[in-house]
Parts: structure tokens; sequence; C-alpha cells
């Protein structure tokens, strides 16, 4: 059985740690990649962390009543030149599913310091 404490911890080190911090919601998304990024978005705001989130597709009109939904960017430009230290995908079993360009997302998780990617079960 995993030690999920120790995860927790490492989890918490990495985000306590990390002044800009990237959250990317999977392509074409849904109310669970939204819900749970805005969720933590929200989370990381609280405890006062600057975050972005960055989504390949905008927010559909549909899901725009959930808050911070604004703050889903979905052209890579805005966020090109900003060093995360901490990459956080959630609700995405691949990278390959998050499909931002293969300039910015190789770019962005390699550089940062860590990557988290939490999963739904």
């Amino acid at each position: 059985m995993p030690d999920h404490q120790q995860t927790f911890v490492q989890i918490s080190d990495a985000i306590n740690g990390a002044k800009e911090i990237l959250l990317i919601a999977h392509q074409k998304p849904d109310g669970d990649t939204l819900g749970a990024n805005l969720a933590m978005a929200n989370w990381l705001r609280d405890t006062g962390k600057h975050f972005h989130i960055f989504c390949l597709h905008p927010v559909p009109p549909h899901f725009q009543y959930l808050p911070l939904w604004q703050h889903v960017k979905s052209t890579e430009d805005e966020l090109e030149h900003i060093p995360f230290d901490v990459v956080i995908t959630i609700d995405s079993s691949t990278l390959s599913k998050l499909e931002a360009t293969e300039k910015n997302s190789k770019f962005w998780i390699g550089q940062a310091k860590k990557l988290l990617t939490l999963l739904s079960v």
C-alpha cells in the first residue's frame, strides 16, 4: 500500500516552495477537469500562491459560471516566458491528453522543478 502521508508531504512541499505554478487542464475541457483545476486554483489563491491555468481549448460557455474560469488561458503566448517552478496536471491520465502545443508543453514540463500529476479515480 502506498504511503499517502509521504505523498501529501511531497506535494505540499513542492507547492509551498513554488513561486510560479502552472495548472494544465486537458484538451476539450469537461466539468471534471475544469472543476478540479479551478478548485485547485481557488485554494492556491487563498494560500497566496501565484498561479496560471492553461487549456488548449477555451472554457465552453456552459461552464463560464464556475469561479475563476476567466483565469484559464488558451493561448500560450501569455505564458511563454514565465519560469514555472511547479506544473500540475489534474484529471489527465497522460501528457498527450493535455495537448498543449509540443513546443511549450515540453518546455514548461522540462524546465519546471516539479511535475505533479493528480488523477481522480
